[in-house]
């Protein structure tokens, strides 16, 4: 086969890939949001005040088909301001 070159004979043989990183069970979100006036479906839920919300979502990996998740939210639509009644 003259002419022709295979794989093993190059000079430069292909670098090895990293190990794959650990695994973590532990799988961890959470945000925050300010709005300027909270409406759901078309009714305000904020009387047309801002309001914030925030999230914390813990997520733990029992094996790769089976999840445990919590989902906690806390909303602040500031409704019940001093003087607003």
């Amino acid at each position: 086969m003259a002419g022709s070159a295979f794989a093993a004979d190059m000079p430069l043989k292909a670098v090895k890939a990293p190990p794959p990183a650990p695994f973590d069970p532990w799988d961890i979100a959470f945000g925050a949001g300010v709005m300027n006036d909270y409406i759901f479906r078309g009714v305000t839920q904020s009387n047309h005040q801002p309001s914030v919300t925030a999230y914390f979502e813990p997520r733990y990996n029992v094996n790769k088909d089976l999840q445990l998740y919590i989902g906690t939210l806390d909303r602040e639509h500031l409704l019940c301001q001093p003087g607003r009644g």
